[in-house]
């Protein structure tokens, strides 16, 4: 129980910290800009490392609006931010498309891992593929628990079942809905004694682990994309094009990819910037 406390005060400080550092952008200077990231980025600690740095070589702050992947895009297609940050490529790519941005870049990537309880009765070897995991998983009514909430790791999960030909319903006992963001359904998760898929950046920060384990891992199979897009100002006319522009190359760069590659948790590099193409 201490682990659960623990975990939800320093996500309560990480975002004290974003809370204090992106709403003073309003007081004293009009220089500012809005990046709706997913909730994952904030969670990990990257943001609140970079951002600073930015701030002090451009005299620019970034006013950050965390959420599942979903509501992000759906935020900057409501034209509440300047940038969107997110994981979900093909989303990405439709956002562009459909004209909501004006070019989405490769900014980053992860990997997606399996956790579970680290004694069950699966037995689940290393030999054992991700579709075979999750077929056990499923065939023996273990717990698993689902984001559900439209963020790019649930839409992930969706796609690996869909993949392995495994039918998901809501009468399925065993396939539990959480509709949370990820520490919270990680802390249900090590609750019940069930498994679930997370980003691994987020797993390097949860306090509450418990005797949960990285049940399945792939730095292939479940990589996981981080894009960056600014916002198209023939759909939005407030996008502050010049700024975000100027933020974008800043974190493209070779000094921002070496500030992003060198974030790291208890020793562990977070962030990926030279991009694994599959």
């Amino acid at each position: 129980m201490i682990y659960y406390f623990l975990n939800k005060f320093y996500t309560i400080l990480r975002i004290s910290f974003l809370v204090l550092y992106t709403t003073s952008a309003s007081f004293g200077s009009d220089q500012f800009i809005t990046l709706q990231s997913t909730s994952s980025v904030r969670d990990s600690g990257l943001l609140e490392f970079i951002l600073p740095k930015f701030t002090d070589q451009y005299h620019v702050k970034v006013k950050v609006i965390a959420n599942g992947t979903g509501q992000a895009i759906k935020n900057a297609k409501d034209c509440n931010g300047d940038l969107l940050l997110v994981h979900s490529k093909q989303d990405e790519i439709d956002f562009v498309n459909q004209g909501y941005g004006i070019k989405r870049y490769d900014l980053m990537y992860n990997d997606f891992i399996i956790v579970g309880p680290a004694n069950n009765n699966l037995n689940i070897n290393a030999n054992d593929t991700l579709s075979k995991v999750l077929t056990k998983i499923s065939v023996s009514n273990s717990k698993f628990i689902s984001r559900s909430d439209d963020s790019g790791t649930h839409k992930k999960e969706l796609m690996l079942w869909e993949s392995s030909n495994i039918s998901i319903n809501n009468n399925s006992k065993w396939y539990i809905e959480a509709g949370q963001g990820m520490g919270a359904t990680l802390n249900i998760a090590v609750g019940i004694n069930g498994f679930t898929l997370t980003d691994r950046s987020t797993w390097l920060n949860f306090m509450n682990k418990a005797d949960h384990v990285i049940i399945y891992q792939s730095k292939t199979e479940l990589i996981n994309y981080y894009g960056i897009t600014i916002v198209n100002p023939k759909h939005c006319p407030d996008t502050k094009l010049e700024l975000s522009q100027k933020f974008v190359e800043w974190l493209i760069s070779s000094a921002g990819k070496t500030l992003i590659d060198s974030y790291n948790i208890d020793g562990n590099q977070v962030f990926f910037t030279e991009i694994y193409h599959d």
